[in-house]
């Protein structure tokens, strides 16, 4: 299971880090019953009557509680997906998380920041049916990323219809052709494979969430809109100009796709060297974060024009730019902005969440439709759609079935 062999048994925290409803960890290798059985005591699938019992073993839900000795820990809800695989679902604080982890590394066990990259073989005997133990195991390395649940369906999608699906179809297809002969509906199916593994780009952009920078110049409503998109007051809202000093990130979900929100201080023109050192040092880091942006939200209103912050955004070299007019609710928009909002009524905010959805190039992505996630699956994808271009099942088989077993 583990990169320094095959007798290591690694736990690791397979939910995303921070509060939750659940925490959800894995114990996999071949000691993994014997180290959390010396931790876990069972209340049977019924009830309590067996509490304090040795864990009992096989498959199916168990309901049971972690002890470290005579101290309990949490209940746990147990499940074993493969043979020398236990996954431990406890309340989802951080606390609880990091003492059951280290209860299993005292066991024994090697504490891992992430899934092993050969964690697919266990997936292989519970779902031998799709037999896509590789897209499973990339799933797991990857599901951490997913920050909404459009995210997750579209990565979990891949693995349980979507990819893997579109993969199995393929080699249905070609079964029983011999090398060389000309393939029914080949280019059809070329392009379908190809259409997937083009999908790589928009599918990383999502999992890693794009990061949009509201840029402006001073008092045109960066700090109310980022709050308002956040959902909670991240920045400091005055009606003075340049409260904001330096930027602020946190994390927000527009229609669906998660992002990380970045608030920056306000550029102006100072060409009358009125800017003062820390004017200065806010500015150029509110450049920083626009040079790097994913989008950038430019934002002006009628008493704060955004001429200046036009020219400075071009010495940026920023492309993906969508110009926002705000404070619509005080003043009408002029004609040629891209839309018109008001933090403080809502008029434009959900148009605004989808027109910069649209903008990142991920609006209405369809969890089912097959979608490349890693660059080894786009590298398979396009192989099997070469051979398949050039007459070649045998080839093309034998990719799309690396891709799905590994």
């Amino acid at each position: 299971m583990a990169d320094d062999g095959d007798n290591t048994t690694l736990a690791w925290l397979a939910s995303p880090p921070g509060k939750g409803g659940i925490a959800i960890i894995i114990l996999a290798g071949p000691d993994a019953e014997a180290i959390f059985g010396r931790i876990f005591k069972s209340a049977g699938r019924t009830g309590r009557e067996n509490a304090g019992k040795e864990n009992p073993t096989g498959s199916g839900l168990l309901l049971g509680e972690i002890f470290d000795g005579n101290d309990l820990i949490d209940q746990a809800v147990v499940c074993r997906p493969s043979e020398n695989v236990v996954e431990v679902n406890i309340h989802g604080g951080p606390v609880v998380a990091a003492r059951t982890l280290q209860l299993l590394a005292a066991g024994g066990a090697k504490v891992a920041d992430h899934p092993p990259q050969n964690l697919a073989g266990a997936l292989t005997q519970s779902y031998d049916e799709w037999r896509n133990p590789a897209i499973g195991g990339e799933m797991l390395a990857e599901i951490n990323n997913a920050q909404s649940s459009h995210a997750l369906a579209c990565l979990c999608g891949q693995w349980s219809g979507g990819l893997s699906r579109l993969a199995r179809q393929a080699i249905s297809a070609m079964e029983g052709l011999a090398a060389n002969s000309p393939t029914a509906g080949a280019g059809e199916l070329a392009e379908k494979l190809e259409k997937a593994a083009a999908h790589l780009a928009k599918m990383r952009l999502l999992l890693k969430s794009p990061e949009v920078v509201l840029a402006g110049a001073p008092n045109s409503g960066k700090s109310t809109l980022a709050n308002l998109l956040v959902g909670r007051p991240v920045s400091i809202v005055h009606h003075a100009p340049g409260t904001t000093r330096d930027w602020v990130r946190q994390q927000a979900v527009l229609d669906g796709v998660p992002i990380y929100l970045t608030d920056t201080a306000g550029i102006w023109d100072a060409s009358d060297g009125t800017w003062s050192a820390v004017e200065k040092q806010a500015v150029r880091r509110a450049h920083e974060r626009i040079a790097q942006a994913d989008l950038v939200l430019l934002l002006h209103s009628a008493d704060s024009p955004a001429d200046a912050v036009q020219n400075a955004l071009k010495a940026d070299h920023c492309k993906n730019i969508l110009r926002v007019r705000t404070k619509s609710d005080l003043h009408a928009p002029p004609a040629g902005c891209d839309l018109a909002v008001s933090a403080v009524t809502g008029t434009g905010i959900e148009s605004l969440k989808k027109r910069s959805v649209a903008a990142l190039g991920l609006a209405n992505m369809n969890p089912a439709e097959p979608m490349a996630f890693t660059g080894r699956q786009a590298n398979l994808l396009l192989r099997a759609a070469k051979s398949i271009r050039a007459n070649r099942p045998d080839r093309a088989r034998g990719y799309l079935a690396q891709l799905l077993e590994g």
